[in-house]
C-alpha cells in the first residue's frame, strides 16, 4: 500500500502534469512537458537572469511554441525545408569551441570538447538529442522565412529625424510627463528616465527612422511638429514613448540597423496573421491555467543550478 501511495503521488505530482496537452496546433500537440523543456533549455543557456523572467516565462514559452509550430507549418506549405546537416551545423554553431588567436589548433581535441559541450547542456537541459534538434529545425525555417521576408525589403523609405525617451512597461512615466510639459531640458529627462539602449544613445537620439520599422509610434512619428513639441506619451507593449522629431520626413537609405528592425515588423506581421488563420479554422487550442502554470514555474525552479558556496578568508 505504502509503495502505492508513492508511486501514485509521483505519478500525479510529475508524470501526469508533464502529459497534459498545453496547446493543440492543427495536427500537434504540445504538452506542458514540451513547456517545461523548452523552459530548462533556454534556463541552461542563462536566459533567466533575473526573477521576474522567470516568473513569467511558463507563459511566454507557450506562446512561443506554438508560434514556432505555426510558423513550421505554414513554412512546409510554402516548400521551406531543413537538412539534419543544417541542424547538426546550427548545433555545432553553439557549442564548438573557438581557439584563441596564435593557438594551435587539435581537430581531435577541439571535437571532444564540442561533445563535451554539447552533452553538458544536455544534461543540464534534461533534453535529449532529438528533442534539442526538433527545436533547432524549427527555429532555422523560422529563420529560412524571416529572410525572405528581408529580401523585399527595399533599400530606401521615406523617414524622420528622432530623439525619444522609453519608460519601462509598467513603470510611472507621470513624473517624466511632468518635466517635458514644464520645459526641463529633453536630454536631461532622458538620461534620468530612458530605458531604450538599443536604439536611442545616452542623449536618447535615435537618428533617421524609416516608416513602418515602429508601426505603432508611425502616425505620431510622421504627423509631429518638429523640434519643439514632445509627442503626448505613446503606450505600447515595449512600454511609454515620448517623441521630439527633429527632421524629415525625406526618402533616405535604410540603416542595417532598421533593416533588421522592419525585417522583425514583418515576421511578427505574418506570425499575426497565422493566429489570425488558425483561429478561423479552428486549428488552434490553448489550454492553460494559474495552476499549470504554478506547477510549471515549479519545475523550472527545481532544475535551477545549485549556487557554488563561496568561503570567506
Amino acid at each position: 500500500m505504502v509503495v502505492g501511495v508513492l508511486v501514485y503521488g509521483y505519478y500525479s505530482s510529475y508524470v501526469a502534469p508533464a502529459r497534459a496537452v498545453a496547446a493543440y496546433v492543427g495536427n500537434t500537440t504540445i504538452t506542458m512537458g514540451d513547456v517545461v523543456k523548452r523552459m530548462r533549455a533556454l534556463q541552461a543557456m542563462g536566459a533567466y537572469s533575473d526573477p521576474q523572467s522567470a516568473a513569467s516565462a511558463p507563459q511566454e514559452t507557450l506562446i512561443s511554441l506554438v508560434e514556432s509550430e505555426m510558423a513550421y507549418q505554414a513554412a512546409l506549405k510554402k516548400g521551406v525545408t531543413t537538412t539534419d546537416l543544417e541542424v547538426s551545423y546550427t548545433i555545432q554553431s553553439y557549442f564548438y569551441p573557438v581557439p584563441g588567436e596564435g593557438q594551435e589548433v587539435d581537430p581531435a581535441a577541439l571535437e571532444r570538447e564540442y561533445k563535451e559541450n554539447y552533452n553538458a547542456f544536455l544534461n543540464a537541459s534534461g533534453l535529449s538529442d532529438g528533442e534539442f534538434r526538433h527545436m533547432i529545425r524549427r527555429s532555422i525555417v523560422a529563420d529560412k522565412i524571416s529572410s525572405q521576408m528581408a529580401e523585399a525589403i527595399p533599400n530606401q523609405a521615406n523617414h524622420v529625424e528622432v530623439y525619444w525617451i522609453l519608460i519601462p512597461f509598467g513603470d510611472n512615466y507621470q513624473e517624466p510627463k511632468q518635466m517635458l510639459e514644464q520645459g526641463k531640458d529633453f536630454a536631461t529627462v532622458c538620461q534620468q528616465y530612458n530605458s531604450d539602449t538599443t536604439y536611442a544613445d545616452e542623449n536618447c537620439y535615435v537618428g533617421w527612422v524609416p516608416e513602418g520599422a515602429f508601426p505603432n509610434l508611425d502616425e505620431t512619428l510622421f504627423s509631429i511638429e518638429h523640434d519643439t513639441v514632445v509627442s503626448a506619451p505613446i503606450s505600447t507593449t515595449d512600454g511609454t514613448y515620448f517623441l521630439k522629431v527633429v527632421g524629415g520626413p525625406e526618402v533616405r537609405d535604410i540603416s542595417d540597423t532598421m533593416k533588421y528592425k522592419l525585417d522583425l515588423e514583418a515576421y511578427s506581421s505574418w506570425v499575426d496573421g497565422l493566429w489570425d488563420e488558425y483561429r478561423a479554422n479552428n486549428a488552434i487550442r490553448l489550454i492553460y491555467n494559474s495552476e499549470r502554470d504554478a506547477w510549471a514555474r515549479q519545475q523550472l525552479k527545481i532544475s535551477e543550478p545549485t549556487p557554488t558556496p563561496t568561503i570567506e578568508v
